[in-house]
């Protein structure tokens, strides 16, 4: 067989090129020898093509965006409530050593009220016994 390969307006038989390969001298010769309106159409189709996948990119990235806020959202969220409850329970804390020092305060009041009460039982004690010794010296030094 004869090779054809650059030789103005003839195919070259499939296998020469490789399957599908287009001879760019037809091509070049289809193209300028195209109507204008499938011109424009094509045109059309591939800018309307470019500007969808231009659209799909940005939805893409409005998407991954959106996606970002929300975890930087989520996290803030779960900061705060993990704060909240380290609050929560210092607040419960403090609350709770307040009320054992209150206690203890309470146990102690009505301890040294006791040891009060007892002090004062003695001294009265003391002072009936005292009285007893002075009236019972009066008594002898009458005799």
């Amino acid at each position: 067989r004869e090779s054809v390969i650059g030789q103005p307006g003839k195919d070259p038989p499939a296998e020469q090129l490789g399957e599908g390969a287009p001879n760019t001298d037809s091509s070049a010769l289809l193209f300028s020898s195209r109507d204008p309106e499938i011109v424009d159409e094509e045109e059309s189709m591939a800018r309307m093509k470019a500007e969808s996948e231009k659209k799909s990119r940005e939805a893409e990235q409005q998407r991954l965006e959106a996606e970002h806020h929300a975890r930087e959202r989520a996290e803030a969220a779960r900061r705060a409530a993990e704060r909240e409850k380290r609050e929560r329970e210092e607040a419960e804390r403090l609350k709770a050593e307040e009320e054992e020092r209150a206690r203890e305060a309470e146990q102690q009041r009505m301890e040294e009220e006791m040891r009060a009460r007892e002090r004062a039982e003695a001294e009265r004690k003391e002072a009936e016994r005292l009285q007893a010794e002075r009236l019972a010296a009066a008594t002898r030094k009458r005799e």
